[in-house]
């Protein structure tokens, strides 16, 4: 087992803190940008972003031989942009903007459990067993409880928002499930060719459907968008990958708890958002699944370390 150190613990908490923030900064932009902007915008920025950190990484990755092991590569790094960030990155702009942050924070915070239900689905070895079967039907309650305000009434703009979100969380959990294909080495540089391929799209139907060049955009804007780019699309991969190395795989998932609570905690403070029983609720529910799929885990790495 690998030690855990204080400095794991502050990757940790600030990986947490970069990706539930997102949704701050995302309700800033959106005030003068439509969702397939700001997602290209995300793409594109945090492609340069590791385009330029990458110049300082030491070269890890097995470079494919073959023109077919080359192509194979290219096609899995095509596939995991649509999941990682064409879809996502629209899909969470255009449902926060209709559910509000706190619920976007919450509904983002299932992709684990959508990884666990699509594991057992698609991967080899992976089953259904106690713990990931508790994990999703507990993580389905929470996500019922959330949307049940929204089925009250005129709630249907509400819950096609939620089913956004949603389908934004399965997207991460497959693309999560890809990124296990790809050949090992530096993580930045396959993250990079990522966003480089996703930010192709996206700012083509940017430049087509939404004209950017006739939005108006403040300091303030601008500021919140570099910090998403950079930071949320950047950065935090880095991050990530980092404290993987450093303390593991299990450890670096624990993130999967703070993302929503953060989320929530700075909807609430800074654009005095409502808390409402669902919510709280719902957020206990779904943590409480997280924790469950992740005692499994636990389990099974200290079982493999006898």
């Amino acid at each position: 087992m690998k030690p855990f150190r204080t400095n794991n613990y502050l990757l940790l908490l600030g990986i947490g803190i970069i990706w539930g923030s997102q949704f701050v900064f995302n309700n800033q932009v959106m005030q003068v940008a439509p969702p397939l902007t700001i997602a290209a915008a995300r793409a594109l920025i945090g492609s340069l972003t590791l385009i330029v950190l990458s110049w300082f990484t030491p070269e890890k990755q097995h470079r494919p031989d073959t023109p077919n092991k080359i192509w194979a590569v290219w096609r899995l790094y095509l596939l995991i942009a649509l999941l990682e960030a064409v879809l996502p990155l629209f899909l969470i702009v255009w449902g926060q903007q209709r559910a509000g942050s706190n619920i976007s924070a919450i509904l983002i915070g299932t992709a684990p459990l959508f990884t666990v239900f699509l594991s057992a689905l698609f991967v080899k070895g992976k089953e259904f067993d106690f713990h990931s079967t508790s994990s999703v039907l507990l993580g389905f309650l929470g996500v019922v409880v959330l949307m049940t305000p929204g089925m009250q009434g005129n709630g249907f703009n509400h819950v096609i928002a939620d089913l956004a979100l949603l389908l934004a969380a399965a997207s991460f959990a497959g693309s999560l499930i890809l990124l296990h294909k790809i050949p090992r080495g530096t993580p930045i540089r396959s993250m990079r060719n990522i966003l480089m391929l996703a930010s192709v799209p996206l700012l083509a139907l940017s430049l087509i459907l939404d004209a950017p060049w006739t939005q108006h955009w403040e300091l303030a804007n601008i500021a919140s968008m570099l910090i998403l780019g950079t930071f949320c699309s950047g950065i935090v991969y880095v991050l990530y990958a980092t404290l993987i190395q450093q303390a593991g795989s299990v450890f670096a998932s624990m993130s999967n708890y703070l993302v929503p609570l953060i989320g929530v905690l700075l909807g609430v403070v800074f654009m005095r958002e409502p808390f409402t029983a669902y919510n709280g609720l719902a957020l206990v529910l779904i943590i409480t699944a997280l924790g469950v799929s992740e005692l499994r885990t636990l389990t099974k790495s200290a079982i493999g370390s006898r």
